[in-house]
């Protein structure tokens, strides 16, 4: 689920944006939600990459990437077009997202125990992570145990650990990762018209701000692809995002 933040906390404040609501099923509770608490005055319900945007970009428009347990790129022009890729949910997208990452080592790990694949040390850090013994224990251990998104997600620290110790498989698995984040910045860029020229990047999310050398991974797999990310904005809070979209909206009261 995505995080809903909003501006401020109070009732009856002038204006606060709400972020993380997408859906039209969403909204419509937030909405509800926000009238019988009296939030706010005025509302204005945005998904989460608009307040990347407005944080990390120097004016609000570019494209914005969020990459952590699961990923999602959105971008806005300077005429208002806005467009999206990926944000499918972990059973159906998501790629190079951490649980897409953690996800694709356990199949690594799988296929080395059957010698249906290459060895890799992955296996030996996914039985010392949930404390088994023998590889057929890794069934319990992931379908008995109920492991929920996030801890799986989790386990991609594992995978750049071995990548960085030098286990080729790992190293495989974190470049297409690479890979998948940038075709999907890309597949927003075509949509409203950032190719061929620089278009500012915002990026959230702990894979891409706090891992410098995959975030350069990224960069890479961008410039292959032709684009021109610059400036390229790190947003560690993207709630910081909402409080400049909630100035916006109190901004445009007062010019109304």
């Amino acid at each position: 689920m995505p995080t809903r933040a909003w501006a401020a906390s109070k009732s009856l404040l002038p204006a606060g944006p709400l972020a993380g609501a997408e859906r039209e099923s969403d909204r419509r509770q937030v909405e509800q939600w926000a009238r019988e608490v009296r939030l706010a005055s005025r509302l204005r319900l945005v998904h989460d990459a608009l307040p990347l945007l407005a944080a990390g970009t120097p004016a609000g428009t570019g494209v914005g990437l969020i990459a952590g347990t699961g990923s999602f790129a959105f971008g806005q022009n300077t005429a208002g077009e806005t467009a999206r890729a990926g944000g499918w949910g972990y059973l159906i997208g998501d790629e190079g997202s951490g649980y897409s990452i953690a996800l694709a080592a356990l199949h690594a790990a799988t296929r080395a125990a059957d010698q249906r694949g290459p060895a890799t040390r992955l296996l030996a850090r996914f039985l010392q992570e949930l404390g088994r013994q023998q590889p057929l224990d890794l069934i319990g251990a992931i379908y008995q145990s109920h492991v929920d998104t996030r801890t799986i997600a989790s386990w991609s620290d594992l995978v750049f650990e071995e990548a960085a110790a030098g286990d080729q498989v790992a190293a495989i698995i974190i470049a297409q990762a690479a890979s998948d984040l940038a075709e999907t910045v890309a597949a927003v860029c075509r949509k409203i018209g950032f190719t061929g020229v620089p278009f500012p990047l915002a990026l959230g999310g702990g894979l891409v701000v706090h891992r410098a050398a995959f975030r350069d991974n990224v960069a890479s797999e961008l410039q292959r692809l032709g684009l021109d990310p610059d400036p390229i904005g790190l947003v560690p809070d993207p709630v910081l995002g909402s409080v400049i979209l909630a100035q916006r909206l109190l901004d445009e009261r007062v010019s109304a």
